[in-house]
């Protein structure tokens, strides 16, 4: 056999029009219409990756996923709101810019089943389900509470959360950890006023744990510039659109800021 008629080239060797693939021993022909079908997933799954959007700037990609990531990734499935969600601002998208656009979900009721969807045990719990729990034990309201409204919350004082909290719920202590979590899920943080230091998410209401499902998957968190002027003023939609229980002083008023 000749210099031509063999060539090497990584883990394959080449035979005037065959190919020897040293990794599994097996021989294909170079010719497209021959590859065997497992030839081509195999090196379809190698080569192509997919570019992850931003769901709230839709901005450049953040993630690139392989085939068999995104495989696992369509296993998490957003079940459909019930009903339509109120359309409370629309901030005109700019690139490197949080996007405040505000929806109120607190018209979407809990299915029938909810109460045997929800975990038990705090570690079956999703980061939004563990969330809406602390939040909702009251003898953590002085590290962590709700906002009057009920549509955002504050971290009080993070060394005492991360000391007393985060080892209950997490796999860590730091509370940089925890911001990170909050950032790649979709949480937005207040810069100013009366909720300054706050984070919100749209389907995250006191109330209403059931919202936590529909919940997109985290995603890597990008490094966006603030937007203060169009931060939502959630005093002024409590006003038109209240939600139920919702307290006359602020939990971070009895014990003072931050």
């Amino acid at each position: 056999m000749s210099e031509q008629d063999v060539a090497a080239t990584g883990t394959a060797l080449f035979f005037s029009g065959m190919r020897f693939d040293m990794e599994d021993g097996t021989m294909h022909s170079t010719e497209s219409g021959n590859e065997s079908e497992s030839s081509k997933r195999k090196r379809a799954s190698e080569s192509e990756t997919i570019e992850m959007q931003d769901p709230d700037t839709d901005t450049a990609p953040r993630k690139k996923m392989s085939r068999k990531e995104q495989r696992k990734e369509a296993t998490i499935k957003i079940p459909a709101l019930p009903v339509e969600q109120t359309l409370i601002d629309v901030i005109k998208k700019r690139r490197g810019v949080v996007n405040h656009s505000y929806k109120d979900y607190s018209r979407v009721p809990a299915t029938i089943d909810y109460e045997g969807e929800e975990p038990i045990e705090i570690r079956e719990m999703s980061f939004p389900q563990k969330l809406h729990h602390m939040l909702a034990e009251k003898k953590y309201s002085k590290w962590i509470s709700w906002m009057s409204h009920g549509r955002s919350f504050r971290i009080h004082l993070p060394v005492f959360f991360e000391k007393n909290i985060t080892g209950t719920y997490f796999d860590y202590n730091r509370f940089g950890a925890f911001v990170t979590q909050l950032n790649s899920h979709g949480f937005k943080h207040i810069s100013q006023g009366h909720d300054r230091n706050c984070y919100y998410h749209g389907l995250m209401l006191r109330g209403y744990p059931h919202l936590t499902k529909y919940m997109a998957p985290p995603r890597d968190p990008r490094r966006v510039n603030p937007d203060p002027e169009n931060e939502p003023d959630f005093y002024a939609i409590d006003a038109k659109y209240p939600l139920p229980g919702n307290a006359d002083q602020p939990v971070w008023e009895q014990y003072g800021p931050p």
